[in-house]
């Protein structure tokens, strides 16, 4: 088992930390022991796992940027991967989207969201989305000037927590429009094919010697006893195209939209 322990390092914090440190511990007797020490990291102030326990994610206070780390899995030690600024200052909080795909940080002093994509390797994408907060300020005329988030959470099934926006910036947004589209054209197809059954079932759609399923069915009730293939083969043939017909408008939707296809790397 292993920790990761952040501090502040700058004098502007007072700081009397070096950088992150790795310690491990000791499931039996409790014991910490510390593996390495990295250094150069300016006020690493918050840390956080990703939702595989392979990487770790850094915010800064009083900084400008969120890190990434690769979580050595035997030894737990950490190797540095990358900086992304996140244009906001003094990152105070950091939270993994549960897709595991999206890193959200609160910037306090700025009062904004950032959203960074993680690529597959672990590193942070450029940032993709900055969310200004607004309302009304508090009754501290210094302290609640402006919005000063301190705190991000996203919901466990990857929905959005709070009213906020979730991060959705995967694929094309007219590819999603268009996966939606598909699927209301699909589900029309099946409805217009179960209409015209219906309505020359009733003898109120096609007229014979149409060859039509609703009226195949209608023309087989006098022969149900004698010949009741008349009847069941129409009938499966609608069931199986409505069925074909919404499948189809179903993996289409999938298929454009990423959101849906994966929920997890």
């Amino acid at each position: 088992m292993f920790a990761y322990v952040g501090c502040y390092t700058s004098k502007e914090r007072k700081g009397k930390g070096e950088g992150v440190s790795v310690y491990r511990i000791d499931p039996a007797s409790g014991e910490w022991t510390q593996v390495q020490l990295v250094k150069d990291i300016v006020n690493p102030s918050w840390l956080t796992l990703d939702r595989r326990q392979r990487f770790l994610y850094a915010a800064h206070g009083d900084g400008s940027d969120a890190t990434a780390f690769a979580i050595d899995p035997a030894g737990g030690q950490l190797t540095l991967l990358n900086k992304q600024p996140t244009n906001g200052r003094n990152g105070v909080r950091l939270a993994i989207h549960a897709s595991n795909r999206f890193a959200v940080l609160a910037n306090y002093s700025t009062g904004t969201v950032a959203v960074l994509p993680i690529n597959p390797d672990g590193s942070l994408a450029p940032l993709t989305d900055l969310v200004t907060l607004t309302g009304k300020p508090g009754p501290h005329r210094t302290e609640q000037a402006s919005a000063h988030p301190h705190d991000v959470a996203t919901a466990p099934d990857a929905r959005p927590a709070h009213g906020t926006r979730a991060p959705d910036h995967d694929g094309n947004p007219h590819d999603r429009t268009l996966g939606a589209a598909m699927t209301i054209a699909t589900f029309g197809i099946a409805t217009a094919i179960l209409s015209i059954a219906s309505l020359s079932f009733l003898g109120l759609g096609a007229q014979p010697p149409t060859a039509e399923w609703g009226l195949m069915l209608s023309e087989a009730r006098r022969y149900l006893r004698t010949a009741w293939w008349l009847a069941v083969f129409p009938g499966i043939s609608i069931m199986l195209v409505v069925l074909c017909v919404n499948l189809l408008g179903d993996a289409v939707r999938d298929a454009l939209d990423p959101r849906i296809t994966s929920t997890a790397d």
